[in-house]
């Protein structure tokens, strides 16, 4: 399912992408932080919420934390209060978030 995502260039002139690209998203202030595959780091308008409504219905994302959403298929691993994705990428997690991860792992039997 498709999710267009619009932004605006240095000139004001909007542009769009995928939701599905994005590999993690964190808050910064009002707005969120989109952290993408191909490894750019986009800041999208609106509060981590309504990137989170948005991308609801896909069912790709896990709120990890009131400031974190991550693409749970892309998690290779996890340590303590860190999750490992698929392009090398470390996020540092809280405890509630940490315990998330680890449940959801043991769940679909992805540690090893």
């Amino acid at each position: 399912m498709a999710v267009p995502l619009t932004f605006r260039d240095k000139n004001g002139f909007p542009y769009q992408r995928e939701a599905t690209d994005v590999l993690y998203a964190k808050t910064r202030g009002q707005n969120c932080e989109l952290y993408f595959e191909n490894g750019e780091v986009e800041v999208w308008g609106y509060p981590l919420k309504y990137f989170h409504k948005k991308v609801w219905d896909t069912n790709l994302f896990r709120r990890l934390d009131r400031y974190l959403l991550v693409k749970i298929s892309k998690v290779v691993n996890y340590k303590w209060l860190k999750v490992i994705l698929c392009n090398g990428n470390i996020v540092a997690l809280t405890r509630m978030g940490n315990d998330k991860v680890k449940k959801y792992f043991i769940k679909h039997s992805l540690h090893q």
